[in-house]
């Protein structure tokens, strides 16, 4: 596991939401799957969350990209196959297709928004008594976090509102250097502002 950054510590409800696009080439992988296990048990074990559910939410066809995209209606249906039940267990990863229905592509952060907002929602109404706010992290591999340095990719006050909001759970890969973006960045002076814990167990596992 690469660095986790947030703003606090703190014991509550947490979702964890992993943004992921699925190519015409590949699904949604095991080690994808893993990913998300491992950030699960990172937060409960590390940070004592109790994490209710995970989010797979694919891109909008429009999203720009160098790469071809696969239409999201066989994104989504790739996603869903492998997320069918096991034993007839429920997954307690869901698909969520509102970031594939929007007219055009949406901002990280507006998605984030978004989902922030329906989840606590749906937390009020099923729980008329509980005053629980359920949080959000992104979860993200090391190769879209270094994205962050890109010039006039993300916008400075959308990586501080994700951090300062939400958080940002990456895991490590082969090949990138997610505290190099830390550290030695022109974002630096953005993630200075905040905690930074590490998982030494599970870092460059991917």
């Amino acid at each position: 596991m690469g660095p986790s950054i947030h703003q606090q510590t703190c014991t509550c409800e947490c979702s964890v939401w992993f943004h992921q696009t699925v190519d015409v080439t590949s699904s949604l992988t095991q080690l994808q799957l893993i990913q998300i296990e491992l950030a699960k048990d990172y937060l409960v074990n590390k940070h004592q969350y109790v994490v209710v559910a995970g989010i797979i939410s694919p891109v909008n066809d429009c999203y720009a990209t160098k790469k071809y995209l696969a239409p999201s209606k066989h994104r989504c249906e790739m996603v869903k196959r492998a997320l069918k039940p096991l034993n007839g267990q429920q997954h307690w990863v869901h698909l969520d297709n509102w970031e594939c229905l929007q007219t055009k592509w949406t901002r990280t952060l507006e998605v984030l928004k978004h989902y922030h907002s329906t989840l606590n929602i749906n937390q009020n109404s099923s729980t008329a008594t509980s005053s629980d706010t359920v949080s959000l992290k992104l979860l993200c591999g090391a190769d879209l976090f270094e994205t962050f340095n890109v010039p006039n990719l993300w916008k400075d006050s959308d990586i501080e509102e994700i951090i300062s909001n939400y958080g940002l759970v990456v895991i490590t890969r082969k090949g990138s250097d997610p505290w190099k973006t830390l550290k030695n960045s022109p974002k630096s002076h953005i993630f200075a502002k905040y905690e930074v814990t590490e998982n030494d167990r599970l870092k460059n596992c991917f």
